[in-house]
C-alpha cells in the first residue's frame, strides 16, 4: 500500500499516483499514475483557465471534476498526460503544501511565481487595448453618429 503524502476531500497524492474525486458526472473517482504525468502546471485562477468552472470543460481538453469553491481558490493545477490530448484541471485545499509536494516530485511545468510577471504584463496591454476601445467608442457613438443624424435630417 503507498503511502498517502497529501490528501483533502478533492484530490489524493501518495507515492505512485494522484487520485481525483468526483470526476465523473456522476461522482466516482479517477486514479493517475505518477509517470503517466508529464508535466502539472500551476496557475493564477481567472476566468480563462477555470476559476469559476464547477466541474466538467469549457475547451473540450480540459476536465476538471466537482469543486463548487473553485472559485475560491488560489490555484488552478493541470495536468498533461504522456501522449494524450486530454488534460486534468483541478484545485486543491491547501495550495502550498500540494506546490511543495509536487516540486518534490519533480512534476511542476509553470508556476505562480514564472508565470505571474507575464500575468502583470498581459494585464497592462489588456489595459491598454481596453482604453483604446473605449475611446474608439466614445468617437463613433459621441461623435460620428451624431454627424451623420445631423446630416440626415438637415
Amino acid at each position: 500500500m503507498d503511502e498517502t503524502n497529501y490528501r483533502d476531500s478533492l484530490i489524493e497524492i501518495n507515492s505512485s499516483h494522484i487520485t481525483f474525486f468526483n470526476f465523473g458526472l456522476l461522482g466516482g473517482s479517477k486514479t493517475v499514475r505518477l509517470w503517466d504525468i508529464d508535466k502539472i502546471d500551476i496557475l493564477k485562477p481567472d476566468i480563462w483557465n477555470g476559476k469559476y468552472r464547477f466541474h466538467g470543460s469549457g475547451d473540450f481538453r480540459t476536465w476538471f471534476p466537482a469543486d463548487y469553491a473553485r472559485f475560491k481558490r488560489n490555484a488552478i493545477f493541470i495536468v498533461h498526460l504522456k501522449g494524450k490530448r486530454l488534460r486534468i484541471g483541478f484545485t486543491v485545499k491547501n495550495t502550498k503544501e500540494v506546490i511543495k509536494l509536487l516540486k518534490n516530485k519533480k512534476l511542476v511545468g509553470k508556476d505562480l511565481e514564472r508565470t505571474a510577471f507575464k500575468k502583470d504584463l498581459d494585464t497592462k496591454t489588456t489595459e491598454k487595448y481596453i482604453k483604446i476601445l473605449y475611446i474608439g467608442a466614445i468617437l463613433i457613438f459621441g461623435v460620428i453618429i451624431p454627424v451623420i443624424i445631423l446630416l440626415i435630417f438637415l
